[in-house]
């Protein structure tokens, strides 16, 4: 600075330029500040302070110095760098409408006075297609985004971050578009931009793997398979880091994280040999990015920089999916390989040999083709030789029940199937059953157990279990019935007498109008059990409907099902993301075993039904299709919701629990009542649709 005009201003401008390439524009805006107090007003420096507070998204002060330049140079119309700065100013003001024929004006003007100047060009194309896009008009985003790309490759390289920035504009423009197999090809190349350059950052890394998973997988139904492409561009990214010193703070653990959680996704242990081979290779990737990221996170916790308390329970959570991966568990692993207790070759009525073992995925599906059937959901005159064999069986035989899981489970291997695993969707108890004895066998813990400590503690669900304290008898509230379906009741009944005082109760009940039967099961009774919700003696816990709680607690499972991302996560990314991802056909005959089309979630007391021996009512859930898990709504129109449903997942309880979780809303909501059977009333309906209705 001692060496006066021009040189001090001549390195204001270098240095203003090189904070500018190191991402520190308040002390680039702060250098030509300076240089514009020591020099006369000149249209370059104001122009480069419009750029640098565009950059700081103070998109006002940049508009008036671009308007400043404009006076400066005595034009009295823009010419084409006034229009292209100054329409990157009101596009960043959201005034799109302004900003647009500026742009296209300013695109004209390059190509007609310097047709050769490839770069300029290209950026004006890169920046015509970002206010497209944001306007709504993809598809000429698109070929806006397309042209930049192509300038660039020919003139500057494929390397470059401009052709980049290009790039990760197509991706979004296509994304948006809805053409994601190209989308994804562009992001690929994007990535792999971001991952070699020499001015590699974690931010954009962490950013484009986020588009990854939740707008192409997550929301766009992208196969998880996909996201291999980006195993070998991470892994230069990785060494980049390593190699530059960028691998030794929280944002590089949290950089880490989200790599491995990529990797997990495409990693499931399933297919031929090699595909395994594979997948183990990308499970132990995954695991020393996980070890990498654990001290970063932990430190950046502990320092006070930042709390990642979260990343560090995803690890862990992330790290327990890789032990189970590592186990050989997946939705295709065969039950027989994780239940001591189940066959290989199931029995049955079925036509011919199934054509693949029962597995996992089959038992959170509904599609495992257990003849154990309620009258309760499904009515007796449907019910196939098996499962009426078998109710004739418990009808009349006393058998002494199970002392525990596992026994349960053992009987229930040796009962027939009444078709081949994955050929129908029919609802029953008995997936939850064998799911839960593959927990038991894996962790160690009774179900009870696990879900203490794995869920309700870490949800703070202190009051719900398979049992609860003596000390809350007198909050218990009795299961109602309603008389129209004590009928289904009687029919499951163990001794001719009992069955026939219900039946003659249900008539009567109807005949003098009797809205509910509150005695049958009064407060304090387990809805399958008639012991007390207090009597600890029995070791058999009923996954499927075995759970007792408090409403507040009930909340409380929802909060988990919604959690915000920032938040310590009780279920991981992958439970949340495996309950809202539907894996079935559509759940409508003949997939869904005789069930019955009506224009609402599923059919109730009082809609009109075909007469028809074989009717299942509760298999048919019109435009939905099953996740792991719950029934997810994939065509809202089909059951008069609005389009906003969409992607809702729901589920409900024998006595009339409902609830539903809508991802994309970040929306949750429950309706809790105590009344058999759950297909009295429309509520569920009424529910999705009231809250959706009043969504702004």
């Amino acid at each position: 600075m001692e060496r006066g005009l021009p040189w001090d201003v001549k390195w204001l401008q270098d240095c203003a330029t090189l904070r500018c390439k190191q991402q520190r524009q308040p002390e680039a805006a702060v250098l030509l500040e300076e240089v514009a107090k020591r020099t006369p007003p000149h249209p370059a420096t104001l122009n480069n302070l419009g750029t640098v507070y565009n950059m700081m998204r103070d998109h006002e002060k940049a508009q008036e110095y671009f308007l400043a330049a404009q006076q400066v140079a005595g034009h009295d119309e823009p010419d084409k760098d006034d229009l292209w700065n100054m329409g990157i100013a009101k596009k960043h003001l959201g005034h799109y409408e302004e900003a647009l024929p500026m742009l296209l004006k300013a695109l004209e003007g390059w190509k007609t006075e310097e047709p050769d100047d490839d770069v300029t060009i290209a950026k004006l194309h890169d920046t015509v297609g970002s206010c497209f896009d944001l306007m709504g008009r993809h598809a000429e985003a698109v070929e806006q985004f397309a042209s930049a790309r192509l300038l660039f490759g020919r003139s500057i390289g494929a390397d470059s971050p401009l052709y980049g920035s290009a790039c990760e504009g197509l991706t979004k423009a296509l994304l948006h578009a809805g053409r994601y197999a190209e989308a994804f090809d562009r992001l690929e190349e994007t990535f792999l931009n971001h991952a070699q350059k020499d001015a590699i950052h974690p931010t954009p890394i962490f950013e484009l793997l986020g588009l990854a998973l939740e707008e192409f997988v997550d929301r766009s139904g992208v196969d998880p398979l996909e996201l291999v492409r980006l195993e070998a561009p991470m892994e230069i990214a990785v060494k980049n880091m390593v190699y530059r010193g960028l691998d030794k703070d929280g944002n590089a653990g949290v950089v880490f994280e989200r790599m491995a959680q990529v990797l997990l996704r495409c990693s499931m242990a399933q297919g031929d040999e090699a595909r395994q081979r594979s997948a183990a290779r990308r499970r132990e990737l995954a695991r020393s990015l996980l070890g990498r990221a654990v001290p970063l996170v932990e430190e950046t916790t502990r320092s006070g920089e930042a709390d990642l308390s979260h990343i560090s329970a995803l690890i862990t959570m992330e790290l327990q999916v890789l032990d189970a991966q590592e186990h050989g568990i997946s939705p295709e692993t065969p039950i027989s390989s994780l239940v001591p207790e189940w066959p290989e070759d199931l029995p049955g009525d079925m036509p011919g040999a199934p054509a693949e073992p029962l597995r996992l995925r089959h038992c959170f599906t509904h599609t495992g083709g257990f003849s154990n059937a309620l009258p309760t959901v499904h009515p007796v005159s449907s019910l196939r030789p098996a499962e009426l064999r078998r109710l004739r069986k418990r009808r009349s035989e006393a058998a002494k029940p199970p002392c525990n899981l596992k026994e349960l489970v053992e009987r229930e291997s040796c009962e027939p199937h009444i078709f081949a695993p994955g050929q129908h969707f029919n609802y029953c108890g008995v997936g939850s059953r064998l799911v839960a004895r593959m927990v038991e066998e894996v962790s160690g813990l009774t179900i009870s157990e696990y879900m203490q400590k794995h869920i309700c503690e870490p949800a703070g669900m202190t009051d719900t279990g398979f049992f609860i304290d003596e000390s809350l008898a007198a909050d218990c509230v009795s299961t109602d019935y309603h008389p129209w379906v004590l009928q289904a009741v009687a029919d499951g009944l163990f001794g001719c007498w009992d069955r026939w005082r219900l039946r003659c109760r249900s008539i009567y009940a109807r005949l003098c109008g009797c809205a509910l039967i509150d005695d049958l099961k009064p407060a304090g009774t387990g809805v399958i059990s008639p012991m007390k919700l207090w009597n600890r003696s029995s070791k058999l816990y009923h996954p499927d409907a075995g759970l007792v709680g408090t409403g507040s607690d009930f909340v409380r499972f929802l909060q988990v099902l919604t959690r915000d991302a920032s938040e310590a996560p009780v279920l991981s990314p992958f439970v949340l993301k495996a309950l809202a991802s539907p894996v079935t056909e559509e759940l409508q005959a003949p997939f869904a075993l005789d069930s019955v089309s009506v224009e609402r979630l599923f059919p109730v007391r009082g809609d009109r039904l075909p007469r028809q021996k074989l009717l299942r009512p509760f298999n048919s859930f019109p435009g939905q299709r099953f996740s792991l898990g719950a029934s997810v709504i994939c065509e809202p129109k089909k059951v008069a919701l609005p389009p906003r449903a969409a992607g809702t997942w729901h589920w409900m309880g024998f006595a009339s629990t409902y609830f539903f979780v809508n991802p994309k809303e970040e929306l949750a909501a429950c309706f809790l009542t105590q009344l058999v059977s759950h297909r009295t009333y429309p509520i569920l309906d009424e529910l999705v649709k009231g809250v959706h209705d009043a969504l702004l």
